[in-house]
């Protein structure tokens, strides 16, 4: 699946041309989140937006088998990108059914690559 827009795209270049910058802290959450959960968040953003659909997949069911979500890749309105590790992008390519520059070319126009998949 691929989002086209972050849902707080807006909000992030609303806060961006009143405020300025995001503060350095939310990078720096990312980074943990990335060095100890899993490296596919660019700011804390998209930390709450993976949890949320974390959290919800586990409530759909399809066949009596709960969904399990995979975020695949992530792209910042800035341009700064964030792909799943190298030891589990290839699986997860393969379970989506799309190649490395498949990837490439969805990232251009997309902010969010995932999978939904049953366990």
């Amino acid at each position: 699946m691929a989002t086209r827009r972050s849902p707080f795209e807006r909000g992030w270049r609303e806060y961006a041309k009143r405020v300025g910058a995001f503060s350095k802290v939310h990078r720096e959450v990312a980074d943990y989140y990335n060095a100890k959960v899993k490296p596919t968040a660019v700011n804390s953003l998209h930390i709450i937006l993976q949890t949320f659909r974390d959290a919800a997949s586990k409530r759909i069911r399809v066949g009596g088998k709960p969904m399990r979500y995979e975020q695949i890749a992530t792209v910042w309105v800035d341009g700064e990108r964030k792909v799943a590790a190298d030891d589990r992008l290839p699986s997860l390519l393969k379970r989506a059914g799309i190649t490395k520059t498949r990837l490439g070319m969805l990232l251009r126009n997309n902010a969010d690559v995932w999978l939904l998949t049953t366990d």
